[in-house]
């Protein structure tokens, strides 16, 4: 027989694991009850208090059905299904750099600001209205849809070494983090991390470019007016140049127009719309 004072079972797991698979035990057992018996003597004798005791039993149950190996599946595989998303992020990212910088150095600056921003602006607001969703108490799951949530479901389901109680694992550690009111932040700092390594790739390709490269950035239109343009740049260049970044006058955005009509623009201001572009990014 254990003496009473020896430490739980579970003394060397952290809390979140610790509560993860009792969560993930918690629902293994809804579909059937588990033979516990040696489990709860050795719980019994190994806890000092009832609270412990319900923790220990759910530790032991859970290292009989390998929960915690597949928490340390989960937590591997997870590091390279993130690595992988932030690759083919900034991957696009860097072919949205590529096709923003084009072989004829002429730029068309709001389309270009379309390709670069446009993707992110539309993923942004989805992952926005989810959050509102959830924070509206109309969705249990929770979190909306963003990157960090998918690769967090990609994870759970990855199939190499993948036992059988995985995805009770990922709706346990869900159920956890969504009680702890830290899913949204989870996923959300997944998801942003992702796409801060695709635009700092992003920058770099434009940064490279527009410093060893001369790039003419102009606007056409066949409908709109001068006007819609000055203001589109003002607006999106109100927070860049919050940061200091240099951001096209009124003049600069009425001149840059007058290029399809063989106008030179001046070199000053093909770098003040170089700073623009670069500073929405």
């Amino acid at each position: 027989m254990m003496p009473t004072d020896s430490p739980p079972a579970f003394e060397h797991a952290s809390p979140l694991d610790a509560a993860v698979v009792a969560a993930a035990v918690q629902r293994i057992e809804a579909a059937g009850a588990l033979d516990d018996a040696a489990e709860l003597r050795q719980a019994f004798h190994a806890a000092p208090t009832r609270a412990t005791q319900v923790q220990a039993r759910a530790w032991l149950l859970g290292q009989r059905l390998g929960l915690p190996q597949e928490l340390a599946r989960w937590r591997l595989w997870g590091g390279w299904v993130l690595l992988a998303l932030a690759v083919i992020v900034a991957l696009a990212g860097l072919a949205a750099g590529r096709s923003v910088l084009a072989p004829d150095r002429s730029i068309n600056a709001v389309a270009a600001f379309v390709s670069l921003l446009g993707l992110h602006a539309l993923t942004l607001s989805v992952w926005l209205l989810g959050l509102l969703w959830t924070w509206a108490g109309a969705h249990a799951s929770g979190g909306g849809w963003s990157l960090g949530r998918l690769a967090l479901g990609l994870a759970a389901r990855w199939p190499l070494d993948r036992g059988p109680h995985a995805l009770d694992l990922w709706q346990g550690f869900r159920g956890v983090m969504q009680r702890a009111r830290l899913w949204p932040w989870l996923t959300g700092l997944l998801s942003h991390s992702i796409w801060t390594a695709a635009f700092a790739l992003t920058l770099a390709v434009l940064a490279f470019g527009f410093s060893f490269q001369t790039y003419r950035l102009s606007w056409q239109t066949t409908i709109l007016s001068t006007d819609f343009f000055q203001h589109f740049v003002r607006i999106t260049g109100a927070l860049p140049a919050l940061l200091g970044f240099a951001v096209p006058d009124a003049e600069a955005v009425a001149q840059v127009g007058r290029a399809g009509a063989g106008f030179a623009p001046r070199a000053p201001g093909q770098r003040e719309w170089a700073w623009w572009l670069m500073g929405c990014v």
